[in-house]
């Protein structure tokens, strides 16, 4: 079994294409669902690039927030308590980027 891609549907499901499997070159049509139409472009080499840039572009702040900040489950229960939260966690997160690189806001 060769390496594989995961996409989350709408539903929650994962689903899985293998690299190694072939693939009808035609795009879907323009009313296909999304589905289709997000697994024909992870089928093209340009999608598998761009797809490919999740991995250092948005999955490394999860890791970061939960090894280097320790945070591992949410204190509050219930939707709206639970977004102020990851809001709060990632606004210390952003500060403290700036904070490190040593930028200044500059004076107007």
């Amino acid at each position: 079994m060769g390496p594989f891609c995961s996409i989350i549907s709408a539903s929650g499901g994962s689903l899985l294409r293998y690299r190694n499997q072939p693939f009808d070159s035609d795009p879907p049509p323009p009313d296909a669902p999304v589905i289709a139409q997000m697994r024909h472009t992870l089928q093209t080499v340009g999608g598998q690039a761009i797809y490919a840039l999740r991995k250092t572009i948005v999955e490394p702040v999860f890791g970061q927030i939960k090894a280097e900040r320790g945070f591992r489950r949410f204190a509050s229960r219930g939707q709206a308590k639970v977004t102020a939260e990851w809001l709060l966690i990632c606004l210390t997160h952003n500060l403290l980027k700036l904070f490190r690189s040593g930028w200044t806001p500059q004076r107007a």
